[in-house]
């Protein structure tokens, strides 16, 4: 059975300015997969659909995304099978994906940039943990039935608690230590609600 807790230990996380009025976190992880697989396992709607979600569109650049026949970005770059650039949710909000050869497997390298303060990684960071995390569990033939069900469960959800704390340290240089506790907190509610804080009594 997986340690989704022990497994984020192999993420490499970095919290970087850009610019005045703009944040990016970025995230590395290796996968024992080759870097086609990872590419269609992050690009196949099918296969997004195994982990992640079903995401339809034209893969070049101008083509639309759409999650259930929405539209919620646009491509950006597209260089199969090493270099994806989307906006996700808004053209000021870009996601980059990067895979390499890392002797047999992969190495993948996100970057997901916002035009907001440096406390906003620790509203990034832990959904991006938690999407790594699901897609390792694919390309290790480990699947769920339903990856929405997956991501609320106790076990993701302690994950993604400890994700939070992770992100709260690389975020340390790029905003205060009242900002990044306020986030935190922020953060706790959306990614781990079920998970006590420490020192809290069961209900509150």
């Amino acid at each position: 059975m997986r340690d989704l807790v022990e497994e984020l230990g192999l993420v490499h996380r970095e919290v970087r300015q850009r610019g005045s009025d703009g944040v990016a976190v970025g995230l590395r992880r290796r996968y024992d997969a080759a870097v086609t697989d990872v590419w269609r396992a992050i690009t196949d709607p099918e296969r997004l659909g195994r982990w992640y979600v079903v995401v339809t569109g034209e893969l070049r650049p101008g083509g639309v995304l759409r999650v259930a026949g929405e539209e919620i970005g646009a491509v950006r770059e597209c260089e199969p099978p090493r270099a994806l650039d989307v906006t996700w949710g808004g053209p000021a909000s870009v996601v980059r994906v990067r895979l390499s050869a890392d002797g047999e497997g992969t190495s993948l390298e996100l970057e997901h940039t916002v035009f907001q303060t440096g406390d906003a990684a620790l509203l990034l960071g832990p959904g991006w943990d938690v999407q790594l995390l699901g897609l390792a569990g694919y390309l290790a033939g480990d699947e769920v039935a339903d990856p929405r069900a997956w991501e609320v469960s106790p076990a993701v959800q302690q994950a993604a608690a400890t994700a939070i704390e992770h992100w709260a340290l690389a975020a340390g240089d790029a905003a205060t230590s009242e900002e990044i506790a306020a986030m935190v907190l922020l953060a706790r509610q959306q990614f781990a609600p079920g998970v006590a804080v420490e020192g809290e009594r069961p209900g509150g």
